[in-house]
């Protein structure tokens, strides 16, 4: 399965407004298959930006019981939350011909908040 830097960002968003300090199961997200997210989950957990589990089944389906945002997960996050920002570093992305990774993203991120900024 691909990696899908969107689904990514949604599911930091969807534990950013869910998360209450207690655990949080999510089984589904719009637009998404089970399989989908609990991959992505299991590359979040990989990369540090969250902290929890995923539960498989036999038949192949699944649960994330999620432990909230890492302190890297919510520094990442806070730098693609503007719509603005995450458009431009798709855009520039493309357009360089580079694959979005979290340090490709953070760093186009970090530059357009910079232009944002006037700095």
């Amino acid at each position: 399965m691909k990696r899908n830097m969107d689904l990514i960002r949604e599911l930091l968003f969807y534990i950013e407004e869910n998360y209450d300090g207690n655990l949080l199961i999510i089984d589904s997200l719009e637009n998404y298959s089970n399989s989908e997210l609990l991959y992505h989950f299991e590359l979040m957990i990989q990369a540090n930006l969250v902290t929890g589990k995923t539960t498989k089944y036999i038949s192949g389906e699944g649960i994330i019981e999620c432990k909230g945002l890492s302190w890297a997960g919510q520094d990442f996050l806070a730098n693609i939350k503007n719509e603005n920002v995450w458009t431009d570093v798709k855009k520039t992305a493309k357009e360089k011909g580079l694959d979005l990774t979290i340090s490709i993203i953070s760093s186009i991120a970090s530059e357009s908040i910079k232009k944002i900024l006037g700095l």
